[in-house]
């Protein structure tokens, strides 16, 4: 599945030696682009969103898309678009985080929105479940926090608290993934690095102090930095609170809210993390040492997401240069060498 500024949805078949474009979905209620799509599980739903305050959740029967407007926002805030949503793993419920600084979770069983808090104090970027059975909720912010919530304790109606933050990071987090053991997370950040944390390593929200970098708008580069910030962003001034227990760098966030994820368990077990880069190239870190073990080249444009099939070893990505590429491994169970520096070095271009 790929989403896109042109409108569109495609879904493709990727069983084959090539790729087949089965569906191309024309979203509704559209505002400047598709900022974030995911897909069921259990059953043959997609649910992506805009800049509105509602997420569609499109239901495929017979083969054909129907489209269902799932309302998150109250009237008081009709002009927020909705950044990150994610299915829990039962598919019963959809949670959501937004520009007003909310979260959000819609019960899909009873067609209602559950909950809705403010959650940050400022975008909410990113939003993931911390465990299968959909208890624990990360979601990073603009803010530069990534907060941990126990929606077991959440009370909708008064001011809730969660029950950890992750403190360290000096710029807004543009993505959140959790390891499959339940332990650990790894965020994405506009200071230029992915920091991975514990659980049980968490910063007490009364505690927590914000360490941002001020008047840099990480969408225009890098070039109107004062040496100063400069100083935050190569790593030789950090955050004095930092609880993470290790930070990668040598990818660049800029421009768009790129993506970063732990590698798959069945054929990793997850000891890689990987992610998209500004530069166009897609890195992969390894997560004891955090060295780069691998660098794929072949992209025209900013990578801003990527994935690793759960079972295979392929990683597709796709980027502003309007391509998804898939990428393979030059030697199985070695590490991942995906590309030889050719002038095109992925195995296929899908548009």
């Amino acid at each position: 599945m790929s989403a896109c500024q042109d409108r569109s949805i495609r879904l493709y078949d990727t069983s084959g030696d090539n790729w087949v474009l089965r569906h191309q979905i024309r979203a509704t209620e559209f505002r400047w682009s598709i900022l974030d799509c995911a897909y069921s599980s259990h059953y043959p739903w997609i649910i992506y969103s805009s800049w509105a305050p509602s997420v569609q959740l499109c239901c495929f029967e017979d083969g054909i898309p129907k489209h269902r407007v799932l309302h998150l926002s109250t009237a008081e805030y009709m002009d927020s678009g909705i950044f990150a949503v994610r299915f829990s793993a039962n598919s019963k419920e959809i949670l959501a985080g937004a520009s007003d600084s909310r979260l959000h979770v819609y019960d899909l069983e009873h067609d209602a929105r559950e909950f809705s808090i403010s959650a940050h104090e400022d975008d909410i970027n990113a939003v993931e479940y911390g465990d299968q059975l959909g208890n624990i909720i990360l979601s990073g912010s603009d803010d530069c926090f990534v907060k941990v919530w126990d929606r077991r304790i959440i009370r909708p109606r008064t001011d809730c608290k969660p029950v950890g933050v992750f403190v360290g990071h000096l710029a807004g987090i543009t993505h959140v993934n959790a390891s499959l053991d339940g332990n650990y997370v790894i965020s994405n950040s506009k200071d230029q690095s992915i920091k991975l944390w514990d659980f049980r390593k968490m910063t007490e929200s009364d505690n927590v102090v914000s360490a941002r970098i001020s008047n840099w708008d990480y969408r225009y580069g890098t070039q109107y930095l004062n040496p100063n910030q400069r100083k935050y962003l190569n790593g030789s001034k950090c955050h004095r609170g930092d609880n993470s227990i290790m930070t990668y760098r040598g990818h660049s966030v800029l421009r768009t809210l790129i993506r970063s994820y732990f590698s798959p368990m069945e054929t990793t077990g997850q000891k890689y993390i990987y992610t998209g880069s500004s530069d166009g190239n897609v890195y992969i870190y390894d997560v004891l040492t955090g060295e780069i073990v691998s660098q794929l080249t072949g992209h025209r444009g900013i990578v801003r997401d990527v994935s690793w099939h759960p079972h295979l070893p392929v990683i597709a990505s796709t980027s502003w240069d309007a391509t998804v590429k898939e990428w393979g491994f030059k030697e199985s169970g070695k590490v991942p060498q995906f590309n030889d520096q050719d002038e095109d070095d992925s195995d296929e271009d899908y548009y």
